[in-house]
């Protein structure tokens, strides 16, 4: 499939329906510049994702209507979702009641097992062919036990292992275009880390959140996320305990100002973009300032 063909098909359907470039880009949450350049053949959108919030923007029932069925066909819902088969089951995890006990015993709780399982669930979705359907199946099972562990009176630990659980949802969620469940589990992700107390944890779902927000087109929130997650990473860093924690406080730092990069160039904003994007790289030497603008963008300085 090449990309011109992609870009002139989107462009067709697009005219037929009488709607504008910046129309589309509301549409699908993308920008108008963005939408243009995959248009005029100038970037790639090749991967599921991206395809398919076109052919919802487009309402079409098939991603093959703009692929022209190379690679893949993959058919949406009546109202133009793609529904992976265990994306049912997540969501329902992610409605019940977070912290439900059935009173199980709690010295049954082994929370270095449930923390090992999930380790490898980690490990399984970065290496294994299948890897939506793999973590899908052991996932919630661990989700489950990690809510059980807190509520038979876990302390920070358990807490901990429930908000990394609550990461790997999210990634499942927001890699199946299930962007409204994944917010969710973002959210969860973020009480669970502090409730932990875990300035590192707090900054990983200021990350998880601002991914969930760009995506959703919501670039101001996202720089509004950055901007807190970053002063939190900056007063943990005068205490952190220890050379381990530092080390990754300034990892988070250096990720959120790299996000935060995306989000002002999605809103057009070159200028704050590449300041973002020059202090991802010197996180240690990153500070906010409030603007003037009336947009009211964080500005670093």
């Amino acid at each position: 499939m090449s990309e011109f063909n992609l870009g002139a098909r989107i462009a067709a359907f697009r005219d037929q329906q009488g709607i504008t470039q910046e129309e589309l880009a509301r549409r699908t949450g993308f920008t108008p510049g963005y939408v243009r350049q995959i248009e005029g053949g100038r970037r790639a959108a090749s991967n599921a994702a991206t395809l398919v919030r076109f052919a919802q923007g487009l309402g079409l029932r098939d991603v093959a209507m703009l692929t022209g069925g190379y690679p893949w066909s993959v058919q949406l819902e009546d109202n133009l979702r793609l529904l992976h088969p265990a994306a049912r089951a997540m969501d329902d995890l992610l409605r019940r009641p977070p912290l439900s006990f059935d009173g199980q015993d709690a010295e049954a709780v082994d929370v270095d097992g449930i923390r090992a399982r999930l380790t490898q669930q980690w490990d399984t979705w970065h290496t294994h062919p299948s890897f939506y359907t793999e973590v899908a199946q052991t996932l919630p099972s661990i989700v489950v036990d990690a809510q059980h562990a807190v509520a038979a009176g876990g302390g920070r630990s358990e807490w901990a292992l429930l908000a990394e659980s609550y990461f790997l949802v999210r990634q499942w969620l927001r890699k199946t275009n299930e962007s409204e469940a994944a917010s969710l589990a973002a959210e969860r992700a973020l009480h669970a880390s502090q409730m932990a107390a875990d300035p590192v944890l707090i900054a990983m779902s200021a990350w998880n959140l601002i991914g969930q927000h760009n995506a959703a087109g919501r670039y101001e929130a996202s720089l509004d996320v950055a901007r807190d997650g970053i002063d939190l990473a900056d007063k943990h860093l005068a205490r952190a305990a220890g050379e381990e924690q530092a080390r990754r406080l300034l990892g988070m730092k250096g990720a959120l100002w790299l996000y935060a990069a995306i989000a002002a160039a999605r809103l057009e904003d070159p200028d704050n973009a590449w300041a973002c994007w020059d202090q991802g790289g010197t996180p240690s030497a990153a500070s906010w300032a409030r603007p003037s603008s009336t947009r009211g963008r964080p500005t670093p300085r």
